[in-house]
Protein backbone atom coordinates (compact mmCIF):
# COMPACT_ATOMS: atom_id res chain seq x y z
CA UNK A 1 0.00 0.00 0.00
CA UNK A 2 1.50 3.66 -1.18
CA UNK A 3 2.10 5.32 1.93
CA UNK A 4 3.42 8.68 1.20
CA UNK A 5 5.34 9.39 4.87
CA UNK A 6 7.65 6.19 3.51
CA UNK A 7 8.26 7.88 0.59
CA UNK A 8 9.37 11.23 2.09
CA UNK A 9 11.87 9.01 4.05
CA UNK A 10 13.26 6.82 1.28
CA UNK A 11 13.71 10.05 0.03
CA UNK A 12 15.50 11.10 2.92
CA UNK A 13 18.25 8.81 3.12
CA UNK A 14 18.57 8.97 -0.52
CA UNK A 15 19.60 12.10 0.26
CA UNK A 16 22.38 11.19 2.88
CA UNK A 17 19.74 12.01 6.17
CA UNK A 18 18.54 9.72 8.70
CA UNK A 19 14.91 9.76 8.96
CA UNK A 20 12.68 8.00 11.73
CA UNK A 21 10.99 5.39 9.30
CA UNK A 22 13.64 3.13 7.23
CA UNK A 23 12.81 0.45 4.76
CA UNK A 24 12.99 -3.35 5.86
CA UNK A 25 14.42 -4.10 2.50
CA UNK A 26 15.24 -7.97 1.32
CA UNK A 27 16.85 -9.44 -2.31
CA UNK A 28 14.73 -12.68 -2.54
CA UNK A 29 15.29 -16.37 -1.54
CA UNK A 30 17.67 -18.68 -3.62
CA UNK A 31 14.70 -22.10 -4.65
CA UNK A 32 16.72 -23.99 -1.83
CA UNK A 33 16.32 -21.38 0.83
CA UNK A 34 12.39 -21.72 -0.16
CA UNK A 35 12.39 -25.40 -0.10
CA UNK A 36 14.00 -25.38 3.36
CA UNK A 37 12.35 -22.95 4.90
CA UNK A 38 8.93 -25.01 3.67
CA UNK A 39 10.31 -28.04 5.52
CA UNK A 40 10.46 -26.18 8.59
CA UNK A 41 7.83 -24.56 9.08
CA UNK A 42 7.46 -21.78 6.78
CA UNK A 43 3.66 -21.17 6.18
CA UNK A 44 3.21 -21.82 2.41
CA UNK A 45 -0.28 -20.27 2.41
CA UNK A 46 1.20 -16.53 3.47
CA UNK A 47 4.44 -16.00 1.74
CA UNK A 48 4.67 -14.84 -1.53
CA UNK A 49 8.34 -15.44 -2.08
CA UNK A 50 8.31 -11.87 -4.17
CA UNK A 51 10.29 -9.28 -1.41
CA UNK A 52 10.75 -6.80 -4.49
CA UNK A 53 6.79 -6.23 -4.50
CA UNK A 54 6.69 -6.60 -0.66
CA UNK A 55 6.09 -9.70 1.91
CA UNK A 56 4.10 -8.92 4.70
CA UNK A 57 4.61 -11.99 6.53
CA UNK A 58 8.23 -10.89 6.71
CA UNK A 59 7.01 -7.28 7.06
CA UNK A 60 9.50 -6.67 4.06
CA UNK A 61 8.29 -3.37 2.10
CA UNK A 62 7.74 -3.18 -1.66
CA UNK A 63 10.29 -1.27 -3.93
CA UNK A 64 9.90 -2.77 -7.01
CA UNK A 65 10.75 -2.51 -10.55
CA UNK A 66 8.71 -0.61 -13.62
CA UNK A 67 9.33 -3.17 -16.47
CA UNK A 68 9.57 -1.97 -19.45
CA UNK A 69 10.21 -2.67 -22.97
CA UNK A 70 12.48 -0.86 -24.62
CA UNK A 71 13.31 -3.17 -28.09
CA UNK A 72 11.91 -4.38 -31.03
CA UNK A 73 8.06 -5.93 -30.83
CA UNK A 74 8.01 -9.08 -31.36
CA UNK A 75 11.08 -10.76 -30.17
CA UNK A 76 12.22 -12.48 -32.94
CA UNK A 77 16.24 -13.32 -33.21
CA UNK A 78 17.68 -10.38 -35.50
CA UNK A 79 20.82 -9.01 -37.05
CA UNK A 80 22.20 -5.60 -35.76
CA UNK A 81 23.35 -4.15 -39.35
CA UNK A 82 24.02 -0.57 -37.77
CA UNK A 83 23.34 1.04 -34.34
CA UNK A 84 24.41 4.62 -32.86
CA UNK A 85 22.95 6.81 -30.07
CA UNK A 86 19.63 7.13 -31.03
CA UNK A 87 18.98 4.55 -33.70
CA UNK A 88 19.04 0.69 -34.36
CA UNK A 89 18.86 -0.67 -37.93
CA UNK A 90 18.04 -4.56 -38.26
CA UNK A 91 17.10 -7.29 -40.32
CA UNK A 92 14.59 -9.38 -39.07
CA UNK A 93 13.94 -13.41 -39.58
CA UNK A 94 11.27 -12.19 -42.41
CA UNK A 95 14.24 -10.33 -44.12
CA UNK A 96 12.51 -6.95 -43.77
CA UNK A 97 15.26 -4.61 -42.99
CA UNK A 98 13.66 -1.80 -39.88
CA UNK A 99 15.38 1.53 -38.86
CA UNK A 100 13.91 2.62 -35.17
CA UNK A 101 14.32 4.22 -32.87
CA UNK A 102 15.59 3.20 -29.20
CA UNK A 103 14.60 4.18 -25.86
CA UNK A 104 11.40 5.53 -27.11
CA UNK A 105 9.36 3.97 -23.65
CA UNK A 106 11.71 5.47 -21.21
CA UNK A 107 11.00 9.43 -22.31
CA UNK A 108 7.02 8.07 -22.00
CA UNK A 109 7.67 6.37 -18.96
CA UNK A 110 9.34 8.87 -17.12
CA UNK A 111 6.73 11.99 -18.22
CA UNK A 112 3.85 9.28 -16.99
CA UNK A 113 5.28 8.28 -13.87
CA UNK A 114 7.41 9.66 -10.90
CA UNK A 115 10.45 7.12 -10.43
CA UNK A 116 11.87 7.18 -7.18
CA UNK A 117 15.04 5.80 -8.60
CA UNK A 118 16.88 3.75 -11.26
CA UNK A 119 19.55 0.66 -10.81
CA UNK A 120 22.33 0.06 -12.98
CA UNK A 121 22.29 -3.50 -12.70
CA UNK A 122 26.39 -4.27 -13.62
CA UNK A 123 27.81 -6.97 -11.60
CA UNK A 124 31.25 -6.36 -13.37
CA UNK A 125 33.57 -7.46 -10.80
CA UNK A 126 34.95 -10.30 -8.42
CA UNK A 127 36.77 -11.02 -4.92
CA UNK A 128 39.93 -10.15 -6.56
CA UNK A 129 38.47 -6.63 -8.02
CA UNK A 130 36.71 -5.32 -11.26
CA UNK A 131 36.68 -6.79 -14.55
CA UNK A 132 37.73 -3.52 -16.36
CA UNK A 133 39.67 -0.60 -14.90
CA UNK A 134 39.32 3.43 -15.01
CA UNK A 135 40.98 3.54 -18.80
CA UNK A 136 38.40 1.18 -20.12
CA UNK A 137 36.02 3.24 -17.90
CA UNK A 138 36.94 6.32 -20.08
CA UNK A 139 37.40 5.16 -23.21
CA UNK A 140 33.89 3.12 -23.07
CA UNK A 141 31.73 3.89 -20.46
CA UNK A 142 32.28 7.54 -19.21
CA UNK A 143 29.93 9.06 -22.00
CA UNK A 144 27.00 5.92 -21.78
CA UNK A 145 26.79 6.52 -18.62
CA UNK A 146 26.97 10.44 -18.56
CA UNK A 147 23.92 10.17 -21.24
CA UNK A 148 21.56 7.90 -19.60
CA UNK A 149 22.15 9.62 -16.01
CA UNK A 150 21.42 13.21 -17.97
CA UNK A 151 18.15 11.83 -19.47
CA UNK A 152 16.89 10.58 -16.00
CA UNK A 153 17.61 13.25 -14.44
CA UNK A 154 15.86 15.68 -16.85
CA UNK A 155 13.10 13.51 -16.16
CA UNK A 156 12.92 13.67 -12.91
CA UNK A 157 14.93 10.85 -10.95
CA UNK A 158 17.38 11.99 -8.47
CA UNK A 159 18.39 8.99 -6.92
CA UNK A 160 20.65 6.59 -9.14
CA UNK A 161 21.86 2.97 -7.70
CA UNK A 162 24.27 0.40 -8.58
CA UNK A 163 24.75 -2.57 -8.51
CA UNK A 164 27.68 -4.14 -8.45
CA UNK A 165 28.82 -7.73 -6.49
CA UNK A 166 32.66 -8.24 -6.09
CA UNK A 167 35.42 -5.68 -5.19
CA UNK A 168 34.92 -2.71 -8.03
CA UNK A 169 36.67 0.24 -5.69
CA UNK A 170 38.67 1.55 -8.20
CA UNK A 171 35.75 2.33 -10.18
CA UNK A 172 33.30 3.62 -7.48
CA UNK A 173 34.88 6.99 -7.42
CA UNK A 174 34.26 7.04 -11.59
CA UNK A 175 30.80 6.05 -11.06
CA UNK A 176 30.30 8.79 -8.54
CA UNK A 177 31.66 11.33 -10.68
CA UNK A 178 28.77 10.38 -13.75
CA UNK A 179 26.56 10.81 -11.41
CA UNK A 180 26.09 7.41 -9.28
CA UNK A 181 24.72 8.25 -5.60
CA UNK A 182 24.12 4.76 -4.16
CA UNK A 183 25.72 1.73 -4.06
CA UNK A 184 24.47 -1.65 -3.44
CA UNK A 185 24.31 -4.53 -2.28
CA UNK A 186 27.81 -4.49 -0.86
CA UNK A 187 29.16 -7.77 -1.34
CA UNK A 188 31.09 -9.40 2.44
CA UNK A 189 32.74 -12.02 1.01
CA UNK A 190 34.91 -8.95 -1.30
CA UNK A 191 35.02 -6.60 1.57
CA UNK A 192 32.90 -3.98 0.91
CA UNK A 193 32.11 -3.60 4.59
CA UNK A 194 29.18 -0.38 4.68
CA UNK A 195 31.64 1.72 7.26
CA UNK A 196 34.78 1.03 5.31
CA UNK A 197 32.69 2.43 2.17
CA UNK A 198 31.23 5.52 4.24
CA UNK A 199 35.07 6.62 5.55
CA UNK A 200 36.14 6.10 1.67
CA UNK A 201 34.05 8.06 0.11
CA UNK A 202 31.75 10.13 2.36
CA UNK A 203 28.16 10.68 2.92
CA UNK A 204 27.89 11.42 -1.04
CA UNK A 205 27.48 7.66 -1.47
CA UNK A 206 24.03 6.26 -0.36
CA UNK A 207 24.74 2.38 0.60
CA UNK A 208 22.20 0.03 0.62
CA UNK A 209 22.31 -3.51 2.05
CA UNK A 210 26.25 -5.28 3.51
CA UNK A 211 24.59 -7.36 6.27
CA UNK A 212 26.91 -10.50 5.76
CA UNK A 213 24.57 -13.62 4.77
CA UNK A 214 26.83 -16.09 6.06
CA UNK A 215 26.97 -14.60 9.33
CA UNK A 216 22.89 -14.70 9.67
CA UNK A 217 23.65 -18.36 8.84
CA UNK A 218 25.85 -18.98 12.20
CA UNK A 219 23.52 -18.26 14.77
CA UNK A 220 21.77 -16.04 17.36
CA UNK A 221 24.99 -14.65 18.71
CA UNK A 222 26.41 -13.69 15.55
CA UNK A 223 23.56 -12.09 14.24
CA UNK A 224 23.82 -9.79 17.63
CA UNK A 225 27.11 -8.91 16.77
CA UNK A 226 27.09 -8.57 12.85
CA UNK A 227 23.99 -6.33 12.91
CA UNK A 228 25.05 -4.42 16.05
CA UNK A 229 28.28 -3.72 14.72
CA UNK A 230 26.99 -2.34 11.36
CA UNK A 231 23.28 -1.13 12.11
CA UNK A 232 23.42 1.63 15.16
CA UNK A 233 26.59 3.46 13.63
CA UNK A 234 25.54 3.21 10.15
CA UNK A 235 22.02 4.96 10.46
CA UNK A 236 23.12 7.65 12.87
CA UNK A 237 25.05 8.87 10.04
CA UNK A 238 22.04 8.56 7.98
CA UNK A 239 22.20 7.64 4.16
CA UNK A 240 21.98 3.96 4.71
CA UNK A 241 19.13 0.98 4.27
CA UNK A 242 20.29 -2.17 5.58
CA UNK A 243 19.55 -5.50 4.12
CA UNK A 244 21.51 -8.62 2.85
CA UNK A 245 24.42 -8.32 0.87
CA UNK A 246 22.85 -10.67 -1.49
CA UNK A 247 20.01 -13.26 -2.27
CA UNK A 248 19.65 -15.04 1.08
CA UNK A 249 21.24 -18.52 0.88
CA UNK A 250 19.97 -22.35 1.92
CA UNK A 251 22.74 -22.34 4.82
CA UNK A 252 20.01 -19.44 6.76
CA UNK A 253 17.61 -21.69 8.40
CA UNK A 254 14.03 -20.62 8.78
CA UNK A 255 14.26 -19.71 12.27
CA UNK A 256 17.73 -18.10 12.27
CA UNK A 257 16.21 -15.52 9.30
CA UNK A 258 13.00 -14.97 11.84
CA UNK A 259 15.36 -13.82 14.36
CA UNK A 260 17.26 -11.89 11.83
CA UNK A 261 14.27 -9.69 10.66
CA UNK A 262 12.96 -9.66 14.31
CA UNK A 263 16.52 -7.77 15.45
CA UNK A 264 16.81 -5.75 12.37
CA UNK A 265 13.51 -4.31 12.53
CA UNK A 266 14.17 -3.15 16.86
CA UNK A 267 17.32 -1.40 15.44
CA UNK A 268 15.78 0.36 12.53
CA UNK A 269 13.10 1.52 15.38
CA UNK A 270 10.83 -0.52 13.69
Amino acid sequence: MYNREHRDCFHKIMAGGAPQWIPNYELGCWGQTVQRWLQEGAPSDQIYWNFWQGEPFFKIDRHDYAHLHVWMIPEFAHQVLEEDAEYITARHTNGIVTKALKLQLVPRALNTVRFDYFSFLEDCAGKGGPLYGPEIFERFFRKPYTRIIDALRRGGVKSIWLDCDGDPLPLVPLWMEVGVNCFWPLEQASGMDPRMLRKRFGPQLILAGGIDKMAIAKGRKAIDAELEAKIPPMLAQGGYIPFLDHAIPPDISYADFMYYLERKLKLMGR
